[in-house]
């Protein structure tokens, strides 16, 4: 389709943003007028009444301190809008770079707390190792030690726990025990001949 033949939708959106574009710069205009009106009327409260103007305005028009402040200066001249856009993008960049700069130190400082976590282990692994065989075994007797304490702890009956709670001379399937008979324990048991 050639570009000199515009279908009508086309060409009445190009004249409908053509309109917007206008009405975007008119409203620009009207932005500053109205914050020169903000400006002025605020004016007029602070010469009326000097000495609280600024909680009239906060509680009366919902408007900050900061926000009080600039419109007065933009009355007053002293700032102009793009002034203080450009103010406020340096001062927004000067924050981003705070912010980066310590997000940096903070993950540097993570990294050098790992290394030493890191050296310290080898360090460790190295004095485990570097035991003598003789020290290893008497580390495991003594951890075997404890886990016997362990269990005993646990085990209700205490100190009795390894023992069987049989008729002397008896043995576990309740037949009468070696070197003794059914008569008593001085009964020499038959050889077998």
């Amino acid at each position: 389709m050639p570009a000199s033949i515009i279908s009508p939708s086309v060409e009445q959106a190009c004249r409908a943003i053509t309109a917007l574009l206008g009405k975007l710069e008119h409203a620009a205009e009207k932005i500053s007028q109205y914050q020169s009106a903000i400006g002025q009327h605020i004016a007029a409260i602070k010469k009326a009444r000097p000495n609280d103007w600024l909680k009239v305005v906060r509680t009366e028009c919902d408007l900050a301190r900061r926000q009080a402040y600039y419109y007065l200066a933009l009355v007053s001249g002293t700032k102009t809008v793009e002034g203080q856009r450009a103010a406020n993008a340096a001062a927004n960049k000067r924050l981003r770079q705070r912010q980066r700069a310590s997000r940096d130190a903070q993950s540097s400082r993570a990294r050098e707390h790992d290394k030493n976590l890191a050296e310290q282990l080898r360090l460790a692994e190295i004095k485990i190792t570097g035991l003598p065989e003789r020290d290893r075994g008497a580390e495991a007797r003594e951890r075997g030690a404890a886990s016997a304490a362990r269990s005993r702890a646990r085990d209700p009956r205490g100190p009795l726990r390894g023992l069987a709670l049989r008729p002397p001379g008896r043995d576990r399937r309740g037949a009468a025990g070696r070197g003794q008979t059914e008569e008593g324990p001085g009964a020499q048991t038959p050889s077998p001949a």
